[in-house]
């Protein structure tokens, strides 16, 4: 909790967490320890926030929104957050947000159709003054980068239609969803947004034996992200 505020996580943020715990080794009380720190931290008037998307169940027609877990590659603490009792989920699969706390509900209670469009909660997270915060892990896997391509029309990806079944409130209901994808196999080189002008100097970094913890503002990422995409649409590639 001590390094939470000396990075500059204060009571009413409204936090998105990508987590690799893995790389952060052994902490008191694991994963649970983790949460109650930033709980107590942010408090009841704060929010966390974490990516909960798991494509393959949706493209087996298993996707359950209250019961599916996150994909494994999200990490654990996502997973955990989505297990507890009060979370909201949005119902996208391929773009899904979890919430926790104050503004869950705002942010992540309703289904968008088109991940990472502007009625995504990945751009409503911007309007609540979003921290960003990566506990052990770097900026090639902040998913806001979606966002800014998306909303910059990147021309190497394009809108794909996906039909299948999801449940919600345990009913089976069938659903189109579209995705702003990108070629099977193609590399992109998210770890350029740490570069980008305007990150570098806004980034509150602390390195701990443990592992690095990183904070910054969510709206600077996602800003930085479509002024330089605008500029150089092939910049992550």
């Amino acid at each position: 909790q001590e390094m939470l505020r000396e990075l500059g996580v204060f009571k009413g943020d409204t936090l998105l967490v990508h987590s690799s715990l893995q790389n952060l080794g052994l902490v008191e009380e694991g994963i649970e320890g983790i949460f109650k720190g930033v709980t107590a931290q942010i408090t009841d008037k704060g929010t966390i926030l974490v990516p909960s998307a798991n494509t393959q169940t949706f493209i087996h027609d298993q996707f359950d929104i209250d019961n599916t877990p996150v994909q494994t590659d999200l990490g654990m603490f996502s997973e955990f957050i989505r297990g507890q009792k009060d979370t909201i989920r949005s119902g996208n699969p391929f773009d899904s947000l979890c919430g926790f706390g104050h503004n869950a509900m705002t942010i992540c209670g309703k289904t968008n159709t088109h991940g990472y469009d502007g009625n995504s909660p990945w751009i409503k997270a911007l309007k609540f003054k979003t921290k960003l915060l990566l506990l052990g892990t770097s900026f090639y896997y902040a998913s806001i980068v979606h966002a800014a391509e998306t909303t910059s029309q990147v021309p190497y990806r394009e809108w794909k239609k996906f039909t299948g079944k999801i449940i919600k409130n345990g009913i089976l209901i069938k659903e189109d969803y579209y995705l702003y994808a990108r070629p099977l196999g193609m590399k992109c080189h998210y770890e350029r947004i740490s570069k980008l002008p305007g990150i570098e100097d806004s980034v509150a970094r602390i390195e701990t034996t443990l592992g690095e913890l990183l904070l910054v503002d969510l709206n600077i990422v996602y800003k930085s992200c479509v002024k330089i995409l605008h500029e150089n649409p092939d910049y992550f590639l």
